[in-house]
């Protein structure tokens, strides 16, 4: 350790300490000992630079259970008070930390109730011409209220198949700024207590140059949220509406499907529910819809009933092994149109493992996940009518 970096680091321990003869004892001697019932916590976050290890030549802001405070260069630390201890036993509360130049780090750190917490973040530069700097805000999908402590996470595959994820947490005012992330096709991942986890897909463009970061917002749904599920029951091959069939989803009283083919289920929670279909002269239908505010009629297009029944339309088929699991159902396919930037398909495996969609032709990235488990492929279908089968996977996911 140089002589530079060890005084540094020594006044860092210096400030620390005084910090907390202060925060306990209070100043100029007024407040000689600790609330009995202390309402909120007091963090110090210091943060160094992992390859100098030494305090950062630009400023950081630190958010420490939605609390921010910006971190300077001269001081190397930011006092953050205010904190709310949560529910937890012990209390703890996630902390992110961001600088421009730098990879954000995110994690949850244990909160004192008796004491000031002290918590140093090594922080890793990020090259800025292949990586972003992401900011935005995450409201409630229904009130635009804006969410504390909102996760939002960001993962990228490398080519030669790493996964990088960088994260971060919103402050008070629902806002995140997450930096370090690797530009290009990125997954995004959105959570926070009591509302229903969303995940999309997002082209993080290059840092370099960039006068302001890229704009992101995100909206979560509650997770009592209820709303009525609409649809129609028709025949796959002659499209003639199904009267009298049985439509049942999640754990709800089934209804039943008019001279039209029509349906509604009303109060169903949303996040993911089983819709199963019953008719006779045609085979059960089973599928698993997400339930979202906004979601568009279902179409549900019925086999007739065979020793064999023909599978549905298709263009792209194939089956999913899961070494390690009971069996092969219920694993995700996301078919992913390359061209477009946009997911073009989303279905879930047979017990089997069996799994088929309906995509026009294009160039496609599909991937299987099951359980933080995943594997992809790209695929290419060409057009005249030609489909794409066998498109198999293996997952080891035990």
């Amino acid at each position: 350790m140089d002589s530079s970096r060890a005084k540094r680091i020594g006044c860092l321990t210096a400030v620390c300490a005084a910090l907390c003869l202060a925060l306990l004892c209070g100043c100029g001697g007024v407040g000689d000992s600790v609330p009995v019932d202390p309402t909120s916590a007091i963090v110090v976050v210091g943060v160094i630079d992992a390859e100098t290890e030494d305090f950062l030549e630009v400023e950081a802001t630190a958010v420490v259970g939605g609390v921010r405070e910006t971190v300077t260069v001269a001081e190397g630390s930011a006092v953050v008070r205010g904190i709310p201890f949560g529910t937890g036993t012990p209390p703890t509360q996630p902390l992110t930390v961001t600088a421009r130049g730098y990879v954000t780090e995110s994690y949850p750190i244990q909160i004192s109730v008796t004491a000031a917490t002290f918590e140093t973040v090594t922080m890793t530069p990020a090259n800025p011409s292949t990586t972003g700097i992401v900011e935005g805000y995450v409201r409630n999908d229904a009130t635009g209220e804006r969410l504390i402590s909102a996760l939002v996470s960001f993962e990228h595959t490398q080519p030669g198949g790493e996964i990088v994820i960088v994260k971060g947490h919103t402050d008070n005012d629902g806002c995140y700024i997450i930096g370090g992330m690797p530009i290009g096709r990125v997954e995004v991942t959105v959570a926070a207590d009591g509302y229903l986890t969303t995940e999309t897909v997002m082209n993080v463009i290059q840092a370099e140059g960039a006068v302001e970061p890229q704009q992101a917002d995100f909206t979560l749904v509650g997770g009592e949220t209820k709303i009525a599920v609409s649809g129609r029951v028709v025949d796959v091959f002659t499209q003639q509406p199904i009267a009298g069939a049985e439509v049942t989803i999640g754990d709800l009283e089934p209804v039943h499907s008019d001279a039209d083919g029509a349906f509604s289920v009303p109060d169903v929670f949303v996040g993911e529910r089983a819709v199963v279909v019953k008719a006779p002269g045609y085979d059960d239908y089973r599928e698993n819809v997400e339930v979202m505010p906004g979601m568009g009629s279902l179409l549900i297009q019925m086999n007739e009933e065979a020793d064999r029944p023909p599978p549905g339309p298709y263009t792209i088929r194939g089956t999913v092994e899961l070494v390690g699991a009971e069996n092969n159902a219920g694993a995700r396919v996301e078919v992913f149109d390359v061209n477009n930037a946009l997911v073009a398909a989303v279905t879930f495996t047979d017990i089997e493992g069996g799994y088929s969609v309906f995509v026009p032709p294009g160039t496609y990235e599909i991937t299987v996940s099951y359980e933080g488990h995943s594997i992809r492929r790209m695929v290419t279908l060409p057009g005249a009518g030609q489909k794409l089968e066998g498109i198999d996977f293996t997952l080891t996911v035990g």
